[in-house]
């Protein structure tokens, strides 16, 4: 389940947060997608490459963005080894169509997967949306971690649908 966390650090009542000892305090995490290798849907255009989305720039149109057309549009971070993901931020574009962040699935596998078919992942969360700029930011976070080496972020109804992500973290436990 997603959180959507305001400005003012707020819950809005449409969503669910679990409080568990089992998740590690936000101290002990550290968010390593920053620079990590990705794949997605094919981009919108040219200057929306998937790479925008753990650039650590926090800027409306530095994003990666899907193209027209797509059914099931979708992005996917390599963490280059196997780690157990706590909690998925995902911002989207506040400026322009922010409803576009609507039916996402988080899924964490262990091999790539290339064609857009996730379901071989373990679903971490979802967020059913649509999302709006009041929100702030999404929090997707799993009780007890989910462990794979490659995390997707993908909108799964059947309408077409553009996937807008200006920045994606993804927090583990920090190594000590």
């Amino acid at each position: 389940m997603c959180t959507i966390y305001g400005a003012d650090n707020g819950v809005y009542e449409n969503f669910s947060f679990f409080a568990d000892p089992e998740i590690p305090p936000v101290e002990v995490l550290e968010d390593i997608s920053p620079s990590k290798p990705t794949y997605a849907s094919d981009p919108y255009a040219s200057g929306s490459p998937k790479e925008l989305a753990v650039n650590e720039i926090y800027v409306n149109d530095d994003m990666y963005e899907s193209k027209d057309g797509l059914v099931k549009p979708w992005w996917m971070v390599d963490l280059k080894e196997l780690r157990t993901v706590h909690q998925v931020q995902i911002f989207t574009r506040q400026n322009f169509r922010p409803e576009r962040l609507h039916d996402i699935e988080v899924r964490i596998g262990q091999n790539l997967v290339l064609d857009g078919d996730m379901t071989s992942y373990t679903l971490m969360s979802t967020y059913k949306g649509p999302y709006d700029v009041s929100q702030g930011h999404v929090i997707c976070s799993n009780l007890r971690g989910v462990t794979g080496r490659y995390l997707s972020i993908q909108i799964v109804n059947s309408d077409v649908s553009r996937l807008q992500l200006v920045e994606v973290r993804v927090y583990v436990a920090k190594i000590i």
